[in-house]
């Protein structure tokens, strides 16, 4: 099958002076060594499925203790890639939620400089993702994806996010009144009924709330000023499920203040600045006063703290990173910026009281500094037409020339590099496609790998074909192979 996503014709392996000291000289040796020893390295042809390979084996790598980062195009991409790093570790899907061994941070859905307002479930899941990372009483995941959006947008300092945490556990004395305050502290809503995630409700000794790190609601019953019973439950029904010891309670929303003192001198500091007309810093005003929630509240987040900070100061020590195309990342980034900017300055036209950009994003240049940094970087396509251009991918040594074949394909050259050759190993692997090529419709049924092929058996007398490019396609079933040998026993028996 030659039908694949955008990637290389044929990539190679094979590293000068990293492989050379990895076990049998492979590429995988030489990424777990990189990132062990923080030696920089570039990976070629790491694409489709085996770029979720990597990760996983990285991950999963007994020599090295804390997780790999990685980024991605966008959220889409990022959950698509947990997908596929999670099937190589062993992880079922379930597991991909904030509790998981794979830990996606989301991003928020809209600019704050948007005419709609985020979803404050985006929200408060990013939230929950970013107390995992901090978290000392859980197991930290081995594995954290953002995308490129959810990278540049700064966050609540660690420390000021901490301030805003709590842990519950069944036993503990707490007054009533001190659980509704720090559930109010960290944003939780308070309503009739828990449905949704930053939620929370009161009857008598019984508080309700939905914790966006957990997939279901708590039920506190207190017994005086202790709790006495603390169980999970179905919003839907309202339904008991299954008791539990613990809770740790996080942030919800990031419009709620780790600074001491009132917001009125920031407010009016922020509206002289940008000349906002007092009629809209008064009404702004009287919404905080009153603790309203209003249109517009995000874009003046960054009142609300010390100073937002970049996601990686919530990482944990020992983080290793593994970017992929850092300097297309680095692109992306500079164009949303400037669109950022263009909205924010079209509100500043209107007069509205808004935070400006550095405050909410981290500068596309200090973002490229960071990403080129990283130990391992991936670049996917290295196109070659000329064989010779290319190794027999065993993982022998490069040629002396392979700078230059390597400056020819478009790859930099300011770091050691090795090339995956996974096409040239199975022609079957268009572009490194460990999946066997397309899984679009039109690559399925009676469709693969041919009309007219799908049978298994070929035009060639007494050969079958089977594996990845033959109906159901790649992955851990065997029907491909199944398939065939009923074709092959059907033949036998009745001649067709």
């Amino acid at each position: 099958m030659r039908k694949s996503s955008p990637a290389s014709r044929t990539i190679r392996e094979t590293l000068p002076s990293v492989v050379a000291s990895a076990p049998g000289g492979d590429v995988v040796g030489a990424v777990l060594t990189a990132l062990r020893v923080n030696r920089p390295l570039r990976v070629v042809g790491a694409v489709g499925g085996y770029r979720g390979y990597l990760l996983a084996q990285a991950a999963m790598d007994p020599r090295s203790e804390g997780p790999v980062f990685t980024v991605a195009e966008d959220d889409g991409a990022a959950r698509a890639l947990a997908l596929d790093a999670a099937f190589f570790m062993g992880a079922p899907q379930r597991e991909l939620g904030v509790e998981g061994s794979v830990l996606v941070v989301p991003e928020i859905d809209v600019s704050p400089y948007a005419d709609t307002g985020a979803d404050p479930r985006a929200v408060a899941l990013r939230l929950a993702a970013l107390h995992r990372l901090i978290d000392t009483q859980s197991d930290a995941p081995r594995l954290v994806i953002a995308s490129l959006r959810s990278l540049m947008r700064r966050v609540i300092a660690p420390a000021a996010f901490l301030g805003l945490c709590a842990r519950w556990s069944r036993g503990d004395r707490i007054d009533r009144q001190e659980v509704i305050a720090t559930l109010e502290r960290a944003g939780y809503l308070r309503v009739d009924v828990v449905e949704d995630p930053g939620t929370y409700a009161v009857r008598g000794g019984v508080i309700d709330m939905y914790v966006a790190s957990l997939r279901f609601p708590v039920r506190v019953e207190l017994d005086d000023d202790e709790i006495d019973r603390m169980r999970l439950f179905d919003p839907e029904t309202q339904r008991s499920l299954r008791p539990i010891d613990h809770c740790a309670i996080h942030p919800v929303r990031e419009t709620v203040a780790t600074i001491e003192g009132p917001l009125r001198p920031r407010v009016l500091a922020l509206a002289d600045a940008i000349g906002a007309p007092s009629s809209k810093s008064r009404q702004v005003l009287e919404n905080l006063e009153a603790g309203v929630d209003f249109f517009g509240q995000e874009a003046l987040a960054p009142l609300f703290h010390g100073g937002m900070v970049p996601i990686w100061d919530y990482l944990p020590a020992g983080t290793r990173w593994f970017i992929d195309e850092p300097e297309g990342l680095a692109g992306a980034a500079e164009e949303q910026h400037m669109a950022c900017v263009e909205a924010h300055g079209r509100r500043m036209s209107a007069r509205d009281l808004v935070a400006p950009p550095d405050s909410f994003f981290v500068p596309p240049e200090v973002l490229a500094g960071r990403l080129n940094s990283a130990p391992v970087i991936a670049s996917r396509l290295a196109i070659a037409d000329e064989p010779e251009d290319m190794s027999s991918g065993t993982g022998a040594a490069v040629p002396e020339d392979s700078t230059a074949v390597a400056a020819r394909l478009g790859v930099p050259t300011d770091r050691p590099i090795a090339w995956l050759a996974l096409e040239r190993r199975n022609p079957n692997l268009v572009g490194g496609d460990v999946g066997g090529g397309s899984a679009a419709p039109d690559q399925l049924l009676v469709f693969r790998p041919v009309a007219g092929w799908s049978s298994y058996r070929l035009p060639v007398t007494g050969l079958w074909m089977c594996g990845s490019a033959s109906h159901p396609g790649g992955g851990v079933h065997g029907l491909c192979g199944r398939n065939a040998a009923r074709s092959v026993l059907r033949v036998s028996r009745y001649g067709f």
